[in-house]
C-alpha cells in the first residue's frame, strides 16, 4: 500500500514530467500492466475533479492505467454519489490519499451563466445546484 505522502510525491513528479513535456513511457503504460490490472486494482491516489476534457488527472499527473481512481463532475460540485466514490475507493482499495482538485476561477464556462439568465438552461440534475452556488457565475 502506497501512503499518502508517497502517492502525493509521485503526482508532483509526474506533474513535473507534464509540466516539462517529457514523455512517460514507464511500466504504468505496458501491455502486461493492462493484463495484470484484469486480476484487480489498486489506486495509489484518488482524485476528485472537473469533467473539463482539458484536465485529464492521469496525463496531468504522468500515471498511467491503475495508478488513479478519477472522480470527475462538471460544474466544479460535489454531489453525495462523489463523496460515496470517494468513500468506496478509499473503503475498497485502501487508497490514502485523496486530492480535490478546483478551478483558479469560480466560472470557467461562462456561457452556463447567460444560458441561466436567459432561461435555456437544460440541465435538471446540475441547475438547482448551479443557482445555489455562492461561487457559481452570476455574470
Amino acid at each position: 500500500m502506497v501512503s499518502g505522502y508517497e502517492g502525493l510525491v509521485r503526482l508532483q513528479e509526474g506533474n513535473r514530467r507534464f509540466v516539462a513535456s517529457i514523455a512517460d513511457t514507464g511500466p504504468a503504460l505496458t501491455q502486461s500492466r493492462r493484463l495484470a490490472l484484469a486480476e484487480g486494482q489498486e489506486p495509489f491516489a484518488i482524485i476528485l475533479g472537473c469533467s473539463d476534457s482539458r484536465v485529464p488527472a492521469e496525463l496531468v499527473f504522468g500515471q498511467g492505467f491503475g495508478d488513479l481512481f478519477v472522480i470527475r463532475v462538471a460544474g466544479n460540485i460535489v454531489a453525495p454519489s462523489q463523496v460515496g466514490s470517494v468513500e468506496f475507493a478509499a473503503a475498497r482499495f485502501g487508497t490514502r490519499l485523496v486530492i480535490v482538485l478546483g478551478h483558479k476561477e469560480p466560472c470557467v464556462c461562462p456561457p452556463t451563466s447567460s444560458y441561466r439568465k436567459e432561461g435555456r438552461l437544460r440541465l435538471p440534475a446540475l441547475a438547482p445546484q448551479l443557482k445555489r452556488d455562492p461561487l457559481a457565475c452570476d455574470n
